[in-house]
């Protein structure tokens, strides 16, 4: 079972994790991210 504190430095790693990428992410770019929702591959 995970403490308090693990529980806190989890947290706190997954916060930098999305901070950066949110600030990492190209609001203009003229292409949907790979993982967008309907742009699922082709196959055939």
């Amino acid at each position: 079972m995970q403490t308090r504190r693990d529980q806190v430095q989890a947290h706190s790693f997954m916060v930098r994790r999305l901070s950066t990428a949110m600030a990492a992410a190209a609001p203009d770019a003229a292409e949907e991210p790979c993982g967008a929702p309907g742009t699922a591959p082709s196959s055939g």
